[in-house]
């Protein structure tokens, strides 16, 4: 038993569905402007922006001296499951 009537053929471009709206999408630059910028300045030396996160993980620990990680592991396995 065939599913389809032969007569009916292959399907037809006018018979296929458009979406009914395409949400326009921003270009990149755009986008990071609206989120407050990028993460670090393209221009920026690798030696400067490993500067930068090292203070930041200074400052960091200086105000959160107690911080730890809450999940209960022994092993790679255990971590990657939890």
């Amino acid at each position: 038993m065939m599913a389809r009537a032969l007569s009916a053929g292959p399907p037809t471009l006018d018979r296929v569905s458009s979406p009914a709206y395409a949400r326009p999408v921003p270009p990149r630059a755009r986008r990071a402007a609206a989120r407050g910028g990028t993460p670090f300045d393209p221009q920026e030396s690798p030696l400067a922006r490993t500067r930068r996160a090292r203070r930041m993980a200074r400052e960091l620990a200086l105000i959160h001296p107690d911080a730890h990680c809450e999940l209960d592991f022994t092993n790679a396995f255990e971590l990657l499951v939890a």
